[in-house]
């Protein structure tokens, strides 16, 4: 029977973080354990039931860990493993998959008899790498004992010229004077340069002030939001030009919210029609809205409703004149009228003492023929598909899942805290999300683990945080996720649209680009059907 979902244009709520830990994984020229595979651990006391086959092939690698010591960054990497088959049949290449987009496997034997040894060569793209990494890459053979091998690519990568934080964020703000970011440029290069600001844009959101601090050596990058400052979403991206061959210039991105004084998020409900599996029971599904009051003086909400009777709305105090949680309630099987319906909130504000919140109807396109074009990759094969089961919940305590999903777009970024692409995609989706999650679109980063390392609670949100990026974040601790998503490297990107089917699927660095066009697709149908919702203006007689 139809359901229900709900999409929220302005909708981001902003809460403190939370600790969390990734698990950490052994990469080694060995089967994966048991705890990978979902395969209960027998003791290590028990006999083994099994023989392996004396006629099956045997992968083996000379040295699964190749260390390319100190490097700058920038040109690319190469390498080759040498795998030799030393079993006594033939060994069988299935499938070679980075594990993050910033490294590329060029060809390789499929097919190696016994005795035989074959190059596996690799690419690894050093532009976007900061600090100590480690890229792993998976082999998969019909090894019975090794089906996956785990290969690394690792090293410390210095950068050239360093802007730290990556990206000057300003956050949720209310007022015309926030404090300016101040970011810090490095050059690390054994020469001095000269670095200059490019010209920014008429009507840009911030200005960029840069301010040499130590001749040919060190910088200070200063941000400012342009008055007058307007209401929503800010950004701006500003081009450093270095002075050196790699990297000519470096793109930095800067975003921020200004509130208004009450603040409403999200300001739209658009609720769309989902497809309710035959004999579930009936759910009510609880929808959140926040408001905040960011004047000095306190504001009380007094009074919520909607004005229809298949709805019910409450709201709860969160700090005293300051913020409140709003809270509907959504039947399964509810859809509004085509001319929609209204939440209403009731203050004491002398100025706003009602804020309206309008409930629509949403109506998701068709899947885009675009999505045949589609990289020909294992995550790649689920456009057009819902999205699997799966259940994660952000540092900040929210839910994110299959059914969190439905009735709104959805931008989910499999990341590594240490791939070296990722670092570099982030300030293009953060400068996608500070353009589109005012217009209702959810975008999280879901954390993987990739390589060696293992991250602390702190160095995860540092990573994070140095990234430039605020995305709600969700850890995927043993890549459970990851695998039901088919992300076999990073970054990747899936687009889920309000129907929770997986629309888009934009793998490693530069396919991000793609992004803007494909949020503005669905948009655009989102709007039409917003339009559609609305009454009809009656005829002149």
């Amino acid at each position: 029977m139809p359901g229900h979902a709900v999409f929220f244009p302005n909708h981001r709520i902003v809460r403190p973080w939370t600790g969390f830990v990734l698990l950490s994984l052994t990469l080694a020229a060995a089967p994966l354990p048991a705890a990978e595979t979902g395969t209960p651990q027998a003791p290590t006391t028990a006999p083994a039931t099994t023989q392996p086959d004396p006629n099956a092939p045997v992968i083996k690698v000379d040295n699964a860990d190749h260390d390319f010591g100190t490097i700058w960054a920038g040109p690319v990497l190469e390498h080759a493993f040498k795998i030799t088959n030393t079993g006594k049949s033939t060994l069988e290449i299935k499938a070679v998959r980075p594990q993050c987009g910033c490294t590329k496997a060029g060809e390789y034997p499929t097919r190696l008899e016994p005795g035989a040894t074959g190059d596996f060569a690799f690419k690894l793209q050093s532009s976007t790498l900061r600090g100590t990494f480690a890229k792993s890459i998976t082999v998969e053979s019909n090894d019975p004992v090794t089906p996956q091998l785990r290969l690394v690519l690792k090293g410390h990568c210095k950068q050239l010229v360093e802007v730290q934080p990556v990206s000057a964020n300003f956050g949720n703000f209310f007022g015309d004077d926030p404090a300016p970011i101040t970011l810090k440029v490095t050059n690390n290069s054994d020469q001095p340069t000269q670095i200059s600001l490019a010209t920014q844009p008429a009507g840009s959101a911030f200005s960029f002030e840069l301010m040499e601090t130590e001749p040919g050596r060190k910088w200070d990058l200063v941000v400012t939001p342009n008055k007058p400052i307007k209401t929503g979403m800010l950004s701006a991206m500003a081009v450093l030009n270095t002075g050196l061959d790699n990297p000519k210039e470096l793109r930095v991105a800067a975003s921020g919210r200004r509130t208004e004084r009450l603040d409403v998020m999200p300001a739209t409900l658009m609720i769309a029609p989902v497809n309710v599996p035959a004999g579930q029971p009936a759910r009510i599904y609880p929808r959140t809205l926040w408001v905040t009051n960011h004047g000095e003086k306190p504001v009380t909400v007094t009074e919520v409703s909607v004005d229809d009777p298949a709805l019910t709305a409450k709201f709860t105090v969160r700090t005293p004149g300051k913020s409140y949680q709003v809270t509907v309630d959504i039947p399964a099987d509810y859809l509004p009228p085509e001319d929609g319906r209204k939440l209403t909130i009731k203050t004491d504000d002398d100025e706003k003492p009602v804020l309206e919140v309008p409930i629509l109807r949403y109506n998701p396109p068709a899947p885009p023929a675009a999505a045949a074009t589609q990289p020909a990759r294992p995550a790649a094969q689920l456009i057009g598909q819902p999205t699997p089961d799966f259940a994660l919940q952000t540092v900040a305590g929210k839910s994110l899942s299959r059914a969190d999903l439905a009735g709104r777009i959805t931008v989910m970024n499999f990341i590594a805290p240490n791939c070296g692409f990722c670092k570099r995609q982030m300030p293009v989706v953060e400068a996608a999300r500070a353009a589109y999650e005012p217009r209702g679109v959810r975008f999280v980063n879901i954390v993987e683990r990739m390589g060696s390392r293992v991250y602390t609670t702190e160095e995860m949100i540092e990573a994070v945080k140095q990234m430039g990026s605020n995305l709600e974040l969700a850890p995927d601790a043993d890549n459970k996720v990851g695998r039901l998503f088919r992300a076999t490297g990073y970054p990747t990107m899936f687009v889920v649209g309000p129907s929770g089917k997986i629309e888009h699927v934009n793998i490693g660095l530069n396919t991000a680009s793609d992004l803007r066009a494909q949020l503005d697709a669905l948009l655009k149908a989102a709007g039409e059907a917003a339009a559609a919702a609305k009454p009809a203006s009656q005829p002149q007689s």
